[in-house]
């Protein structure tokens, strides 16, 4: 597994991809354009409830998928980014502060929507996915045995990057993200990981677009720093 970082950093910010960077859930927007019938639904519902793991839940439902390369390059054009992202991706290229992003979606679909808008030098850590004869084919490569529900979880793979960075900034939208919760230091939380955090107290910012952010992290990246030069000093 290569390292998320290639040195250390006072602090950094990790995006989901899929709802986050993307305006819509681009996996489950796959399955209601390519599914043969509704079956994915019942699926989903098992994994919302703990019952099976996103990698089991996902082999079941990419079963029912089948698309054409052409038609698969026309669905992943037709994703929209966040409005914010390119102007997050710009203000840390300006500050010198490393964005990644870890997605428990795949990187076919990363890649092909990344390609559409030009978007290179942003590293991602995903599940993997091949497509043959039609059918969508997942694999794990990121799969933590600690963790019973995620394909990759991000709990993992922040506690990796603790190596490398001092203050983890995490943004994120969904169920996925729930195990990024335990190792960020910032969360930045909309949709249902906004409702998870308020109704268990957890301390996140609430946002309803990546510009939010924007507005927020220099205020955080500040904080961040004087404590680093306070901590020098003593």
């Amino acid at each position: 597994m290569s390292s998320l970082f290639d040195q250390k950093y006072p602090v950094a910010v990790v995006l989901d991809f899929d709802g986050t960077i993307t305006d819509v859930d681009v996996v489950d927007t796959a399955l209601v354009q390519f599914s043969k019938n509704n079956d994915w639904l019942k699926v989903e519902a098992e994994w919302a409830a703990g019952k099976i793991s996103s990698d089991e839940c996902m082999a079941r439902q990419l079963a029912g998928v089948e698309a054409t390369h052409e038609e698969l390059q026309v669905f992943l054009d037709s994703i929209r980014l966040d409005p914010g992202f390119k102007i997050l991706q710009s203000y840390l290229d300006e500050k010198s502060i490393p964005l990644v992003v870890l997605s428990d979606g795949y990187d076919l679909f990363i890649k092909g929507i990344f390609a559409r808008y030009g978007i290179r030098k942003v590293p991602f850590r995903s599940n993997s996915m091949r497509h043959e004869g039609g059918r969508l084919i997942p694999s794990y490569p990121h799969k933590a045995q600690s963790c019973g529900r995620c394909g990759h979880c991000k709990k993992a793979s922040l506690n990796e990057a603790r190596a490398f960075v001092g203050h983890i900034i995490f943004a994120g939208d969904g169920m996925s993200d729930l195990c990024a919760l335990q190792s960020a230091d910032t969360v930045f939380a909309k949709g249902k990981l906004a409702r998870h955090c308020q109704e268990r107290g957890f301390p996140h910012i609430p946002y309803r677009t990546l510009e939010d952010v924007v507005l927020a992290i220099p205020e955080i990246v500040d904080r961040v720093t004087a404590a680093n030069v306070s901590s020098r000093k003593a």
